[in-house]
């Protein structure tokens, strides 16, 4: 028994269950629907570029999530470089003891030069 004795549909299967665990990829199921009629038939199927695009979509969701928590973490980072840069402007400013000193530590915790930081945040969220 060879394999063009096998029927479509197993063939069929064969190319949905290689499409849905990622086994066979775009350039897979081209370069079989390539190798012979039978197969370019069922390569056309559409359940099985379903599967091929579900998984596409799911990685892009995955990437959506992931840039939307990027994009949080440098949101609230930017919000803090605003605090201290207002911090460090108050500072020129008289005010209680208290206030001054809570302000100079705020200022004092920032290690990079607020403004550059501020507009590399600013650049990084317009990317």
């Amino acid at each position: 028994m060879s394999a063009s004795d096998l029927p479509d549909e197993l063939w069929a299967r064969v190319l949905e269950l290689g499409a849905a665990s990622a086994a066979l990829g775009f350039r897979d199921l081209c370069c079989l629907a390539i190798a012979s009629r039978r197969l370019r038939r069922l390569s056309l199927h559409p359940a099985l570029w379903f599967e091929r695009h579900k998984l596409r979509l799911t990685e892009l969701e995955e990437s959506m999530c992931a840039e939307g928590d990027r994009i949080k973490a440098t949101a609230q980072e930017l919000d803090s470089l605003e605090r201290v840069r207002r911090a460090s402007v108050a500072l020129n400013v008289w005010q209680p003891q208290v206030v001054h000193g809570r302000q100079k530590q705020l200022v004092q915790q920032c290690t990079v030069p607020v403004d550059s930081r501020l507009s590399a945040l600013h650049m990084e969220l317009k990317v």
